[in-house]
């Protein structure tokens, strides 16, 4: 019995972080960011959904592409 406990509690936790993964809505202001990836978003919140670190404010210098989530 407290197996199938486990197992629920484990599916409820999974599920939770999928919802929240898919319930990332961003403002669509622009104000890009560039990620660890090199990768253009437009802005931080977006590249924030996308799980993408952090690198700099503004556009990426090099041929990462635009990404936007």
């Amino acid at each position: 019995m407290k197996l199938i406990y486990l197992i629920v509690f484990i599916a409820s936790l999974a599920a939770i972080f999928v919802y929240a993964e898919a319930s990332c809505q961003c403002p669509q202001d622009y104000l890009p960011v560039c990620s660890a990836s090199n990768r253009t978003y437009s802005n931080n919140c977006s590249r924030g959904c996308a799980g993408d670190p952090y690198a700099h404010a503004g556009t990426c210098d090099g041929s990462g592409g635009y990404s936007d989530y």
